[in-house]
């Protein structure tokens, strides 16, 4: 069974099923992220407060009872900023704004032709990807916290598993 919710966790207590083997995906950080458009210091305070809250661990335990739990997500985040590769080759930086704009993937109908050194972008499964932690200026500006690129960030999700209670 799939359970996708948006409520406060508390609010979420009461309607989780009772069934052994259930995924929840809760929004709330990527709501934090992408909806709110927090900045990486907000995001680490909100993430910080609401999971030293009570109405949090409530939710957690309701899960666990039972059961196992798993808590994980679907990716990572990294805060761009702190990029340590910031293209400033124009004609790199032009080709990338161009197909990406201020996005670290786009879906693709041909393998990339560029041959930029060192290699920036991988083709896979119908999709350009932005490799390492690369930026380049846009205009609005980069997004303060974005997917890691393809590096170690965005693919090495940590996550913590509770025994059932």
């Amino acid at each position: 069974m799939v359970w996708v919710i948006s409520v406060p966790f508390e609010d979420g207590v009461g309607g989780i099923p009772h069934e052994s083997n259930v995924f929840v995906w809760h929004s709330w950080l990527d709501d934090l992220i992408q909806v709110h458009k927090k900045l990486p210091d907000q995001i680490y305070k909100a993430a910080s407060t609401t999971i030293q809250d009570d109405g949090f661990w409530k939710f957690v335990n309701r899960l666990r009872q039972g059961r196992k739990l798993i808590i994980t997500s679907d990716h990572g985040y990294a805060v761009s900023k702190l990029f340590s590769s910031e293209e400033i080759d124009p004609e790199v930086i032009e080709k990338l704004r161009e197909t990406f704009g201020a996005a670290r993937y786009k879906k693709a109908n041909e393998p990339w032709q560029e041959r930029f050194m060192p290699p920036i972008v991988v083709s896979h499964n119908e999709h350009h990807i932005v490799m390492g932690q690369r930026k380049w200026t846009v205009r609005g500006s980069f997004p303060n916290v974005c997917h890691g690129g393809l590096s170690l960030l965005e693919v090495a999700v940590p996550f913590i598993e509770l025994p059932p209670l």
